[in-house]
C-alpha cells in the first residue's frame, strides 16, 4: 500500500530445483556461486534468470554459457563496481539493459 512501511529482511529465499543446469566447467560453475554469494552480500534485489531459472522451476536441463541476473536499472552501478573493487572484469555492453563481469572465459549478464 502507498505510504505503508514494510520491514525488509536480508534473508535469502530458495527453493527446491527440480533440476540443475549443466555449468560448462567446474571452474564456471565456482564462480556463478561466488557471484550469487557476493550479489546477496550487497542486499540489493536480483532475479536469477535464464537457465538456471528454468531448471529450477521446470526440471529442465540443458548445459549453458553464462549466467543471467535482472536487477533494478538504479542498481547495477553498485554491482558492477563491487565486481570491479574484486577483480572482476567489466563489460558494459548497452548501458540501458547489459552488462557482463568475467572470470577469465565465463561472465555473467
Amino acid at each position: 500500500m502507498v505510504g505503508e512501511t514494510r520491514a525488509v529482511t536480508n534473508a535469502i529465499h530458495t527453493i527446491n530445483a527440480a533440476a540443475e543446469p549443466t555449468a560448462p566447467s567446474a571452474l564456471a560453475e565456482a564462480f556463478y556461486a561466488e557471484a550469487l554469494r557476493e550479489l546477496s552480500k550487497l542486499g540489493l534485489p536480483f532475479l536469477l534468470a535464464g537457465t538456471y531459472a528454468l531448471s529450477a522451476y521446470t526440471g529442465i536441463t540443458r548445459a549453458t554459457k553464462d549466467l543471467d541476473i535482472l536487477c533494478k536499472p538504479s542498481d547495477y552501478p553498485r554491482i558492477l563496481d563491487r565486481f570491479k573493487n574484486l577483480g572482476y572484469a567489466i563489460e558494459i555492453e548497452d548501458e540501458r539493459w547489459i552488462a557482463k563481469i568475467f572470470c577469465g572465459e565465463h561472465f555473467f549478464t
